[in-house]
């Protein structure tokens, strides 16, 4: 896999982040002679209810586009999640 990741991050509030990212891939099968192209984009909107642990609501869109007929596919996801930050 080759990938490119950008990403940008914001805080508005004290307790709420923002997330913005793009990410480009080549997926290199090494069985079948299959090469998929993959682009996402995402964003989330994120509330710290503590210093480790957050609600987040996020948004993607991810556009395959691959030399095998039948894995070519756009989708879009959604979600809301509890998360948690734990550092050693």
């Amino acid at each position: 896999e080759h990938r490119l990741i950008a990403g940008y991050q914001i805080h508005p509030l004290r307790k709420v982040t923002g997330d913005l990212y793009f990410q480009q891939a080549l997926l290199d099968f090494r069985e079948g002679g299959r090469d998929d192209w993959n682009a996402s984009f995402g964003a989330a909107l994120s509330y710290h209810i503590t210093r480790n642990i957050y609600l987040a609501a996020t948004v993607s869109y991810n556009d395959n586009d691959s030399n095998v007929s039948n894995a070519d596919y756009p989708v879009w996801m959604t979600g809301v999640h509890l998360g948690g930050i734990f550092q050693f």
